[in-house]
């Protein structure tokens, strides 16, 4: 995984680097977004995909 772009309510933008390489089950390390009560419209990856199956990823994302 490379970095993740994520978009609030208000139309500003968020790059977070991550540069990790996850395995099945895997978790990444709590990231605290800038800012207060925010409300986020929509998060996208960038990633590359390394199996043969060439399935894409599935991502679960949790916030509070």
């Amino acid at each position: 995984m490379h970095k993740m772009l994520i978009e609030y309510g208000n139309g500003s933008k968020e790059n977070i680097s991550l540069k990790h390489n996850f395995k099945k089950g895997d978790n990444t390390r709590v990231i605290d977004l800038k800012g207060r009560k925010r409300v986020i419209k929509d998060i996208s990856f960038w990633y590359d995909t390394k199996n043969t199956s060439r399935r894409k990823a599935v991502v679960h994302v949790l916030g509070r």
